[in-house]
């Protein structure tokens, strides 16, 4: 099964989210180390992506930034809500 052009293009925003918090968080951790600051790296890459939709902060219990991922099988989802309607 091929991929359609917008999913093509959903897993290259993908790939270059990830390229950015890579870089992003190694900038943060020297921050806090060099100068004690905390810096939000996931609000920071999503910035430079300029995906044009807003940045919505999440954290982890320890109030460490934590990126906004979200997985969807929508498709999948779909078949067994299906499935369940016809038990």
């Amino acid at each position: 099964m091929r991929l359609k052009e917008f999913q093509k293009r959903g897993l290259e925003d993908v790939r270059k989210y990830l390229e950015e918090l890579t870089q992003w968080k190694k900038k943060a951790e020297e921050a806090r180390e060099k100068m004690n600051l905390t810096v939000n790296f996931p609000a920071e890459a999503w910035n430079v992506m300029g995906l044009g939709r807003a940045y919505i902060p999440h954290k982890d219990g320890l109030g460490n930034p934590l990126p906004p991922f979200l997985s969807q099988d929508t498709y999948r989802w779909g078949k067994d809500a299906i499935g369940s309607q016809n038990d």
